[in-house]
């Protein structure tokens, strides 16, 4: 099938003009400068690749948590409001928050999920999240239909090294990407060191023998850990030392980014032009709706552009062509060989970032192949 459009957005490359892509079997074979031939016109608009969350939790529901208080208050506020959900409630909410995602353009998720079994509809990654301080083997999960299924390590101050270094060998021996929460903030840092909420907070749960105090930064941490690799993404990095950032970038690692998410929570600014500097990937995630308002991607890149400099050219990045590098697959990025699906911003301008960050047409996006 062949579409063309105002609009080209290639995302590697400037726009084309009035250009056209061809699709076979799920892959686009063919792009265009000109709509030759026999074409499906969606006219004014932009053809551009299908957005990817690079982290969500889609079985968490909309709740009014604490906001801007910082993380412990949030922290209190999340673990009381999903107490009492059963593992159905959590099925159902994946599945309307896979439909809403679609709907707002993105094709691909990168899930965190506290249940090894649920089912999806959508294509991605499921992460199933390892937490605490027990030395317990994991065992082999097996990928259902799109979704690939692996681990991710939650947290420094959650899991113990020895789960931390088994997901991470897990995934990397086949080849997937590994992920877990880093530096999210300033409590971690202070765990970090022996001190801090994170240790009252393991006191009064009884826990306080097992924890393991890193007594390094995070980045240095995970390095002494052996994790710090090509594959691993490393979600919010609001609080990271120029040193940890050099050594990310030496490493090969990514850093998503969750801005919504950190302003709700009040823990802060990640420093995403640092990470540019650097040349370290950065990819971006919504996070859940426990921290956000919702899980749309466009209104994520378009916090990022508004809020830290960023230009659009170089955010939308973050949610399309760097993604794909993260995960090391052929997604994210307009070209020969590379996986379909595509998207479609219904709008007229003459700049098409104009179009696709423009309200209106938020809700004139749809996933076409």
């Amino acid at each position: 099938m062949k579409y063309g459009a105002k609009w080209i957005l290639p995302i590697e490359g400037d726009p084309i003009e009035n250009g056209s892509i061809e699709i076979k079997d799920g892959k686009i074979v063919k792009i265009s400068r000109k709509s030759n031939g026999k074409v499906s016109d969606l006219g004014e608009g932009i053809i551009m690749p299908a957005l990817i969350n690079s982290h969500t939790h889609l079985e968490m529901p909309k709740i009014d948590t604490v906001s801007q208080s910082g993380f412990m208050p949030w922290l209190d506020s999340f673990l009381k409001s999903v107490k009492a959900m059963h593992k159905a409630d959590f099925q159902i909410q994946l599945q309307k928050n896979e439909r809403k995602s679609a709907e707002n353009g993105t094709c691909l998720v990168c899930d965190i999920t506290n249940h090894e079994d649920l089912r999806y509809s959508s294509a991605g990654f499921s992460f199933y999240e390892q937490i605490g301080w027990d030395s317990a083997p994991i065992k082999e999960i097996r990928s259902i239909n799109n979704i690939v299924r692996c681990y991710a390590a939650h947290a420094i101050y959650s899991t113990s090294p020895a789960k931390i270094k088994a997901t991470y060998d897990y995934n990397t021996m086949r080849g997937l990407p590994w992920s877990i929460h880093l530096a999210e903030s300033n409590d971690e840092i202070e765990f970090c060191s022996g001190k801090g909420k994170f240790i009252d907070f393991w006191k009064d749960a009884g826990n306080l023998k097992l924890i393991r105090i890193p007594h390094l930064t995070p980045a240095l941490y995970l390095d002494k850990l052996g994790v710090l690799g090509k594959n691993s993404i490393l979600v919010h990095a609001v609080h990271l030392s120029e040193k940890e950032l050099d050594l990310i970038a030496q490493r090969g690692s990514t850093i998503c980014v969750c801005p919504r998410s950190n302003e709700h929570i009040g823990v802060g600014k990640a420093g995403i032009n640092r990470f540019l500097k650097r040349g370290i990937n950065v990819v971006a995630g919504t996070d859940s709706l426990l921290s956000n308002k919702d899980l749309n991607m466009i209104k994520e890149i378009e916090y990022i552009v508004e809020n830290f400099g960023i230009k659009p050219e170089t955010a939308i990045k973050f949610a399309t062509s760097n993604a794909g590098i993260a995960l090391d697959r052929p997604f994210g990025i307009l070209k020969e060989g590379y996986c379909a699906p595509i998207l479609f911003f219904e709008g007229n301008a003459s700049d098409p970032y104009e179009i696709m960050f423009n309200e209106k047409n938020n809700s004139a996006v749809r996933i076409i192949s």
